[in-house]
């Protein structure tokens, strides 16, 4: 193995155990591996295909020359930062469900708001609040075009492979 990979494994198994002296911070490790011998496994495991956090782990330099789909969120993780995204989004195979950001989640229907949701009071997403907040309503629709619009924009065609083969060890 790679020692690249080995230290960054080890930097992780450590803030796991470090996380654990803290019962208000559950211990996870998270280890993506394909097992495919694609690419580097230190840091990732397609050429074109970036981890951003694992990449700054293992001393990788995350390329200028594209979008990465992805950001830096060490510092989240280490708590010394709140997250870098402003709203994440749901998705069910190639459809966008829902948009959340901070407490309130906005489910769609053909692009279309038909739920809203106040997580702070229903996590359980009971009580649909979408006719009393047009405001919020109107906050999320912003979320959901402007993550369409960067999805169109930075779109990547499929990549093909000529007389593909099934991988075999």
């Amino acid at each position: 193995m790679p020692k690249r990979f080995l230290l960054v494994l080890r930097l992780l198994l450590s803030l796991a155990s470090l996380s654990a002296a803290e019962p208000s911070r559950p211990p996870i490790v998270v280890f993506l591996a394909d097992g495919m011998g694609w690419g580097d496994s230190s840091t990732y495991g397609h050429k074109l295909i970036q981890m951003p956090n694992l990449d700054k782990l293992a001393g990788a330099k995350v390329p200028a020359d594209r979008v990465i789909d992805g950001k830096d969120i060490w510092p989240t993780v280490v708590g010394k930062e709140p997250t870098p995204h402003e709203a994440f989004f749901y998705h069910r195979v190639n459809t966008l469900q829902a948009v959340r950001s901070g407490k309130w989640k906005l489910h769609t229907n053909n692009g279309k708001p038909v739920e809203l949701y106040d997580l702070g009071s229903d996590i359980g997403e009971k009580n649909n609040v979408i006719k009393s907040h047009p405001d919020v309503v109107k906050r999320l629709k912003g979320h959901l075009q402007l993550f369409a619009a960067d999805i169109a924009h930075n779109s990547r065609p499929a990549a093909f492979v000529d007389n593909p083969r099934p991988l075999s060890l």
